[in-house]
């Protein structure tokens, strides 16, 4: 009897441990599919996300609708640089030099100008991006906007020259000169005082006549250089006016050309 029991007894334990391990194998197997399962769903999920993403860019950067954006920032840049350099070109300078002494006025323009030359490039730039994405999205860019591609980029030009060239060396040498010319009045001024530069008066008139001689020199020299910083000045402030008013009848001509366009189009 005892060891019927024991046999029974170790068979229920058997099937016990085959139940279990039946159960286990299933819910692994129940785990397995609900992994690949959720992973399918994911993969799904993100590849419609892509295809949302993808679309709602093409809608959104379709030609229909960027070209009121493109019009916009070309209108934009090209109005603020219109009106900047007909102002600066031709009432500025003028009112400007009309008030002021000639040192401030000088002072006043070294300050305006690169501020002036740098919003004329970021308005400059931004109305030849505008212009330029307006006419990629077409199949066959006209000659005429291929023109004006090339004509607000020859105004940028102009305008980073004067920007990095012209404009800083005017500066340096306006204030090298403006140097010379305080030395100079200081040289001057000792002079009407009595005092030669500063040194002491001696009692002979060989002396006197020896320092007169020297400081005759000395201020014909620097008399030579301030001629000299003058007419450097000058030469430089001519190829700026000059690249200036370029860059305005380049404008200008942009202008003619966006006014046909608006006679077409109406």
């Amino acid at each position: 009897m005892k060891e019927g029991a024991k046999e029974m007894a170790s068979e229920k334990a058997k099937d016990a441990e085959e139940w279990v391990e039946k159960a286990s194998d299933k819910a692994k197997q129940s785990a397995h599919s609900v992994k690949k399962e959720g992973e399918r769903e994911l993969s799904e999920i993100i590849h419609k996300a892509q295809e949302v993403a993808v679309d709602a860019f093409d809608y959104a950067f379709s030609p229909d609708r960027l070209s009121p954006v493109t019009g916009i920032l070309h209108l934009m840049g090209f109005a603020a640089a219109y009106g900047m350099c007909v102002w600066v070109t031709f009432a500025s300078s003028y009112v400007l030099a009309g008030a002021l002494p000639r040192n401030q006025f000088a002072n006043v323009q070294s300050k305006i100008y690169p501020v002036y030359f740098k919003a004329m490039a970021y308005s400059v730039g931004l109305a030849l991006f505008g212009h330029l994405m307006s006419h990629t999205k077409r199949l066959s860019p006209t000659s005429v906007g291929m023109f004006q591609g090339f004509n607000l980029m020859t105004s940028l030009a102009m305008i980073l020259v004067n920007l990095l060239y012209l404009e800083p060396r005017a500066t340096k040498v306006m204030l090298e000169r403006m140097k010379k010319e305080k030395e100079e009045g200081t040289v001057k001024e000792g002079q009407a005082s009595g005092l030669p530069s500063g040194r002491v008066v001696d009692s002979t008139a060989e002396t006197v006549g020896r320092v007169s001689s020297t400081e005759k020199s000395e201020e014909a020299v620097a008399k030579s250089q301030i001629i000299r910083l003058s007419q450097m000045l000058q030469r430089l402030n001519s190829y700026s006016s000059l690249l200036n008013v370029f860059t305005l009848m380049s404008l200008t001509w942009h202008l003619v050309h966006l006014g046909q366009r608006l006679h077409i189009v109406s």
